[in-house]
């Protein structure tokens, strides 16, 4: 009976493992890269001081800037809002070299 509910411990575990490293950010593979950059190019590399809003508040600006985008259609919403909000935090693009 141990073994059984030490496997069963040790397979949760792992399902829990997995299922925090995937959600931890998401991955490139899983953007629209043209929007994200869209997003990213939003303010045309305008220097933004440091500032300490927190992401929802960061991604709640950049949605509201998302409705004044003349090709917004063009465009993944949730991808174009995840640029914005990185270039705002200043982090590199997703889709960068480095």
């Amino acid at each position: 009976m141990n073994r059984r509910v030490n496997r069963m411990v040790g397979i949760l575990l792992g399902v829990v493992v997995l299922a925090a490293c995937g959600s931890s950010e998401e991955g490139v593979e899983d953007l629209d890269r043209s929007s994200y950059e869209a997003g990213f190019e939003a303010l045309g590399g305008a220097y933004l001081p440091p500032s300490d809003e927190d992401r929802a508040t960061v991604e709640a600006r950049c949605e509201e800037m998302f409705g004044g985008v003349p090709d917004a259609d063009d465009y993944v919403r949730h991808d174009w809002v995840a640029g914005c909000a990185d270039f705002v935090e200043n982090k590199d693009s997703r889709f960068s070299p480095n």
